[in-house]
């Protein structure tokens, strides 16, 4: 029974500090790439997006706490070791892996600092782009610990897993500012809200598919290096299917991705030409 709620820890501690820190960092690019004026804080999306932004924070540090525990208790093979600080620290100074997660722990503490200093100061593009760094060194540091701790540690070995999370992070990070907008518009529907947001998401759609593309093509690379040409392993093994879960979420991306520029940029590029022409009649 312990082990099984130490392996549910595990995974709720490992996918709720990634997806925080994925969407930090998404968000943080989004910003930077959009970013035109000051008025862009005055808007409803703006401000509920940046007051999660220290709760983000808050949860990566929090979920590396927990794989550090859970991590513990794996290696030493005893399950109380997962609440036991004291042996912590001999995991974080006696192994490589320890080494790893105290870089990523320091990196992700930066991050959380540098984001609740910054709330009360006026923001510029800067800032969004020192997050967006900040946000991506505890991401670059996890490729180290989940993927090439086997291998060894040179940059053609550790490359490909980092663009390729970095990747996910720029489009998949993005969404709920995406999203935002959207919903935004449907309680704020004036010419010079559609207009904005239409800029802003012309922005974000230019960089949208040739990220994309590349996700894929790291995808594919990674993918291969795990299974190292036994396919078969895809369905046969757990990790596999992990692997299969995580191109299933990929598939669903590249929907939303085609549904972005295809779908909803062009009706609200007809809504804001339609906007236009109402108004050119009515003068």
């Amino acid at each position: 029974y312990r082990k099984t709620m130490i392996e549910i820890i595990a995974a709720f501690a490992r996918w709720s500090q990634l997806t925080a820190n994925l969407i930090l960092f998404g968000s943080c690019v989004f910003l930077a790439i959009i970013w035109q004026q000051r008025s862009i804080l005055e808007t409803p999306w703006m401000m509920r997006l940046e007051k999660i932004f220290p709760w983000l924070a808050g949860i990566i540090v929090a979920g590396l706490i927990g794989i550090l525990a859970t991590t513990t208790s794996d290696a030493t093979g005893d399950v109380t070791n997962a609440w036991n600080p004291a042996v912590w620290m001999e995991v974080v100074q006696q192994t490589q892996i320890g080494h790893i997660w105290a870089a990523r722990m320091l990196f992700a503490v930066l991050m959380f600092y540098a984001v609740v200093k910054m709330q009360s100061s006026s923001r510029t593009r800067g800032h969004y782009a020192l997050w967006a760094v900040l946000a991506a060194l505890p991401l670059i540091a996890g490729t180290l610990m989940s993927h090439s701790s086997a291998d060894e540690m040179s940059f053609t070995a550790i490359a490909p897993y980092a663009i390729h999370i970095l990747l996910a992070g720029i489009w998949f990070g993005a969404l709920p500012a995406f999203l935002l907008i959207l919903l935004n518009l449907r309680k704020e529907m004036g010419f010079t809200a559609l207009q904005t947001a239409v800029g802003y998401l012309k922005k974000f759609s230019a960089i949208a598919l040739p990220v994309m593309l590349l996700l894929m093509i790291t995808g594919v690379i990674v993918t291969d290096r795990l299974v190292d040409e036994k396919y078969y392993a895809l369905v046969a093994s757990a990790y596999g299917w992990l692997l299969n879960f995580k191109l299933t979420i990929l598939a669903i991306i590249l929907v939303i991705a085609y549904q972005a520029r295809n779908r909803w940029l062009p009706l609200l590029e007809r809504s804001e030409n339609e906007h236009s022409r109402d108004s050119t009649v009515h003068l």
